[in-house]
């Protein structure tokens, strides 16, 4: 089985890490294989028929995209979502969100310099000279978890601007020297139990820290819905241990002990503009980072 599967934690919440959004697209995709077989005919059904009307689902579910397209647009997205990120950039740019700061260092033993250390001139040494320069602090790394978990009711929009909102955040720290980690969610309880009602979470690493900032692919990973339903729904699907329930599961929170180690978390509840707004606004006029490269 080339599926990771779900394991679950000494909280009774069962988790699974993927680390990129590649990956999580190879798992969607691989046809013929889940962990368990009704789970696997479903999934493989529904991408074949992705974009196509049948009895089980309609276009719009998947926000009218294709497998083809949708896998297409992951590397060459629409216009539309990078226009509303700059729409929420426009949010900060005002904001007094602190660049990555620098500091003056002593630069010793040069064969060219400021200053000449009297001993090396006596001691005729050609690396006696010294110079002031300024260096930048190591980058700060600022993670931003998003959950980007949907109720099956939700529209394109509900996710639209949450995953805006995210991402304007992501590019105006880089801008302003900071390395970003960004990481979404989903979570919901009874995917593949009611009765047992547990939760089930799924983290996929969408943009790593050292990785240069890709806005537009950013920007779809986190705010269109048809990939939220096409690639991670799915692929969480394939790797749940059991049967999942008609629903998947109903959405909820990112538990306190996952959102250790974010500085920014954006969570299900943002559903609109306003909000979003109200998000950026909160995080732009500071961020306390958790640590250093």
């Amino acid at each position: 089985m080339n599926i990771p599967k779900y394991e679950e934690g000494s909280d009774g919440v069962y988790r699974i890490e993927i680390e990129s959004v590649g990956e999580m697209v190879r798992i969607a995709t691989a046809q013929g294989e889940a962990w368990d077989d009704y789970n696997m005919d479903y999934v493989d059904r529904r991408i074949s028929k992705m974009g196509r009307s049948t009895a089980e689902i309609k276009p719009r579910w998947y926000n009218y995209y294709t497998r083809e397209k949708l896998i297409d647009a992951i590397s060459e997205p629409p216009d539309k979502l990078v226009m509303q990120v700059e729409s929420m950039k426009e949010c900060i740019e005002s904001a007094t969100m602190e660049m990555v700061g620098q500091r003056r260092r002593l630069v010793r033993n040069l064969e060219m310099g400021d200053e000449l250390c009297p001993d090396a001139w006596l001691r005729r040494d050609p690396n006696g000279w010294s110079e002031t320069r300024r260096v930048k602090d190591p980058r700060q790394v600022v993670r931003i978890g998003v959950n980007v978990s949907c109720h099956a009711g939700r529209k394109a929009e509900d996710l639209l601007y949450r995953g805006a909102a995210a991402a304007a955040l992501a590019d105006a720290l880089a801008d302003r020297g900071y390395s970003v980690e960004v990481s979404a969610f989903r979570v919901v309880r009874g995917m593949w139990c009611r009765l047992e009602n547990r939760r089930s979470l799924a983290k996929v690493i969408v943009k790593e820290s050292g990785a240069p900032m890709d806005l537009a692919s950013l920007a779809f990973a986190l705010s269109e819905i048809g990939f939220y339903r096409g690639v991670i729904q799915n692929a969480c699907a394939r790797m749940a241990p059991k049967k999942c329930t008609s629903g998947w599961g109903s959405p909820c929170d990112i538990p306190e002990k996952d959102k250790a180690g974010f500085d920014i978390v954006i969570e299900q509840n943002v559903l609109n503009k306003e909000v979003a707004i109200e998000v950026v606004n909160k995080y732009a006029d500071g961020v306390k980072t958790q640590g250093a490269e």
